[in-house]
């Protein structure tokens, strides 16, 4: 076994190479294989996850999760005291022996046994958690016979009498070998017993092991009553299944104990080292965590994925494109967006952004370190091999404190499958994180937009495109949404795309505002004809009539509808934020921008309208801290360094202001924000000049920010006649002037209320 990284996912993992003699033979190759295919199809946080089943040369070998901690046999030799006395604390027992059970358990429901448990084969890693490693043995019951008759395999001490028999086995052996683990657990010592292996053989076949009262008193009744059992010579005496064995050993637990959270690695020291810490352990730590369990801390280890309860706040990283053809990298990010997006239809859960998170595609950032800066608990990330109409998806669950495998699945399907297999995924993501879906939400994460392959790889292409923003990247993204609406005239989500693309040509200046926005509305509306559960296309109408129809209300109500569909999109929360600010609803824009923060953490447009929203409502402090961090992750950020001098400016810190306009990058923002800080500090000169140049370089483009410093100085009339050029220039500034502290001086004018009527505010 190596330790080595995967420079694809940036992880540590472990490799299992079968040794060249070993492969030379047909038979011993196809046993390595069904080792490698049966632990393939497991998925559990007390098993070990296999990556990749690979071949270089003549070698075969696995790709496996690396568990960073000890082996079982380690962490018993560690509580042999040097008087001869063995002290492993009874709670530490039965937790990790509830944790070897769920794992065989799950082995077991797919019809694989181990045959070969045993203290070496049982890894607890630093966070507590039991892995069971090396199913080396494991054969898929009724599968062809691979081994020699007679052959006994595994380790001799730990074989069932069949398995020493050389007889049939089943799930039942891994049963009698957890309980000679469970004996020695609890005693320190084998229950069989030899100086050579015929010895121990005879001592499986024969013999009865020492009771266990004779070793410790402080064992419950039922507890010596299951290892008994699970010690049955007869197979058909011992537990039926690890089912049975389970509700046993539950039983056997303390109910406290399952509030602990067991960390054992720190509290078992290096082997033949700081042997008298042995003592301190015994008469400071154990003392110690006995106080912490009656002040009701978790010492002892998270429970197993079907009990635990995990955060709920989930990062998608980019999944990686596994295919030789790197033209294929817009299907691994449509499949990690679609899947995404699956996950943003249910409200119990908070997923991170697409943005956000598309920030570390080809990152050399290490997991933990993503999950940290973005603050999730869980982190998804998973890869796609692409090839024909074939495909094999790979994702895992993973906890960010721990890095531990929450679940893995693996799916090779066709295309034509990949609607269920993103479905399924959602769907086990949201058990395992134990979120509630409503009737709706269990519906949505079964609707199929298309049936048809054809089509949908041409939208993810036409999406991939659409992304990139170019005048070129547009024209192609066109194509491709056409296309997948020649192959499914039924298929909503290209419509979409389509809608998307021209609103964003028109903004460009590609094409003429009005053409550009009277095409996306037709292509939104013919979006939800075709799919009235589509929140894309609640969204992109709700977008065209705030900036384009200025008919509000109805932005309102479809912004509604698509957050019902979709609670959880960041870029919808985000844009409801500024709608809610155009009616003057601050207190629901401050929310929201909240919200839009806690899913996008490192974009800096949800803070930057978070500040505004404080400065809307006077609230400069708030403002000034939330434009700061915006700055803080982006330097350059159009208006920021303005925005922070209209707070200044709003707090009567006028030089304060200068300092923050002169600051800005974007020219026609500087001057803006200049002709302010001049008007304020009465610097006439100055003031008139700037204006002056500002009026006439930016007229066309920025009608509403000249009627704004007309209003900031009082000249009611001037502010009024730019407010009409805005107005006729469907200037998209005028959604903000509700709220707008600069225009605080005409507020009370009568033209006021009549301007806002018009813009049916």
């Amino acid at each position: 076994m190596y330790k080595a990284e995967d420079l694809r996912l940036n992880r540590t993992v472990a490799i299992k190479f079968l040794p060249a003699n070993v492969t030379a033979g047909l038979d011993q190759k196809n046993r390595f294989l069904i080792e490698a295919k049966a632990l393939a199809t497991l998925n559990h946080p007390n098993i070990a996850t296999i990556f990749e089943i690979e071949e270089s040369g003549d070698e075969l070998f696995i790709v496996m999760e690396y568990v960073d901690g000890s082996d079982l046999r380690r962490i018993m030799a560690d509580y042999h005291t040097a008087d001869g006395g063995y002290e492993m604390p009874l709670e530490i027992i039965l937790k990790m022996a509830e944790q070897i059970i769920r794992g065989l358990k799950t082995a077991h429901q797919k019809q694989i046994i181990h045959r070969d448990i045993k203290p070496e084969n049982i890894m607890i890693n630093t966070g507590g958690y039991v892995k069971i490693l090396d199913f080396g043995l494991a054969k898929m019951a009724g599968s062809e016979q691979l081994t020699k008759t007679g052959t006994t395999m595994g380790t001799v001490a730990y074989m069932s009498p069949e398995q020493a028999g050389g007889k049939g086995t089943d799930h039942r052996t891994d049963i009698w070998s957890f309980g000679v683990v469970l004996y020695e657990m609890i005693t320190g010592c084998r229950p069989f017993k030899g100086d050579y292996e015929q010895a121990v053989i005879y001592s499986i076949l024969n013999e009865d092991p020492a009771p266990l009262e004779e070793y410790r008193r402080d064992l419950p009744e039922n507890l010596k009553k299951l290892v008994n059992k699970s010690l049955s010579k007869n197979p058909d005496d011992r537990y039926a299944d690890c089912e049975a064995l389970l509700k046993d050993m539950q039983s056997c637990t303390p109910s406290p104990v399952q509030d602990f959270k067991m960390d054992v690695h720190k509290t078992i020291p290096p082997l033949k080292k700081h042997r008298k810490l042995r003592q301190y352990f015994k008469w400071v730590i154990i003392p110690l965590i006995i106080i912490l369990f009656a002040a009701g801390i978790y010492i002892f280890g998270p429970e197993l994925h079907s009990s635990r309860s995990y955060g709920k706040k989930i990062a998608v990283l980019p999944f990686l494109n596994l295919s030789n053809n790197v033209n294929d990298e817009y299907f691994s990010d449509g499949i990690m967006d679609d899947i995404l997006t699956q996950l943003v239809k249910i409200s119990d859960l908070k997923v991170i952004s697409r943005t956000t998170m598309m920030r570390y595609k080809n990152s050399d950032k290490d997991l933990k370190e993503i999950s940290k800066e973005v603050n999730a608990d869980v982190v998804l990330e998973g890869s796609i091999r692409h090839y024909a109409n074939q495909l094999r998806i790979t994702v895992q669950l993973i906890d960010a404190k721990t890095d531990e495998h929450i679940w893995a699945e693996s799916y090779d399907r066709s295309i034509k499958d990949i609607f269920d297999v993103q479905s399924q995924v959602a769907s086990q993501i949201a058990g395992t994180l134990q979120a509630e879906l409503s009737s709706g939400e269990k519906e949505g994460l079964t609707r199929l937009t298309t049936k048809n392959p054809e089509a949908y790889n041409a939208y993810l292409q036409g999406r991939y495109f659409l992304q990139l923003h170019t005048r070129e990247d547009l024209e192609k993204a066109t194509v491709y949404f056409k296309q997948a609406i020649q192959f499914d005239p039924l298929y909503a989500q290209p419509w979409a795309g389509l809608s998307q693309v021209h609103s964003t040509q028109a903004d460009m200046g590609i094409l003429p505002i009005e053409e550009g926005y009277k095409l996306a509305k037709a292509e939104a509306e013919q979006t939800l004809k075709l799919d009235p559960k589509l929140a894309e296309a609640y969204a992109r109408l709700a977008w065209i009539n705030m900036t384009y129809d200025w008919n509000w209300n109805s932005a309102d109500k479809n912004y509604k509808l698509a957050l019902q569909l979709e609670p959880g999109n960041a870029a919808i929360i985000q844009s409801s934020g500024v709608l809610a600010s155009v009616f003057g609803r601050l207190n629901e824009a401050i929310e929201l921008s909240k919200q839009a923060i806690e899913l996008n953490p490192l974009l800096s447009t949800p803070r930057y309208n978070l500040g505004l929203y404080y400065y809307y409502a006077h609230q400069w402090r708030e403002a000034e801290a939330a434009v700061r961090k915006a700055l803080e992750l982006n330097p350059q950020y159009p208006d920021a360094h303005v925005l922070l001098g209209r707070i200044y400016l709003g707090a009567s810190k006028p030089k304060e202001a200068l300092v923050e306009m002169n600051l800005e990058t974007e020219i026609p923002w500087r001057k803006f924000g200049l002709v302010l800080a001049y008007h304020t500090l009465g610097m006439k000169k100055e003031e008139e000049k700037t204006l002056t140049e500002f009026i006439k370089e930016y007229q066309y483009d920025s009608a509403y920010q000249i009627a704004e410093i007309y209003a900031f100085r009082g000249d009611s009339n001037a502010a009024f006649k730019w407010l009409e050029v805005a107005y006729k220039q469907r200037d998209g500034g005028l959604g903000d002037m509700k709220r707008d502290p600069l225009m605080d001086n005409i507020v009370k004018d009568q033209r006021y209320a009549v301007f806002m009527e018009k813009l049916g505010l």
